[in-house]
């Protein structure tokens, strides 16, 4: 992480806002892992993702297909 850090610091300092250190507390540390807990908890509550019945990524799916083919066909094409 330490190598990582120093690539990112020196070679992408201006690609990212850096958060203050004193930002970085304890009291962080616990929330971020409760959140952890609990995002895990949600998760299997949930049970197995089944994207083939998951309508609304379905209906997403169709409508993005639908929009592609409406912006190609305003793309000029040496094959029409």
């Amino acid at each position: 992480a330490a190598t990582a850090y120093q690539i990112l610091a020196n070679e992408h300092r201006r690609m990212f806002d850096w958060l203050r250190p004193d930002l970085f507390t304890e009291d962080l540390v616990k929330h971020l892992r409760l959140d952890a807990v609990l995002l895990f908890t949600v998760l299997q509550l949930a049970g197995e993702w089944q994207s083939a019945k998951d309508h609304k990524l379905i209906e997403l799916s169709k409508l993005l297909d639908d929009e592609l083919f409406v912006l190609a066909a305003d793309v000029p094409s040496p094959w029409r």
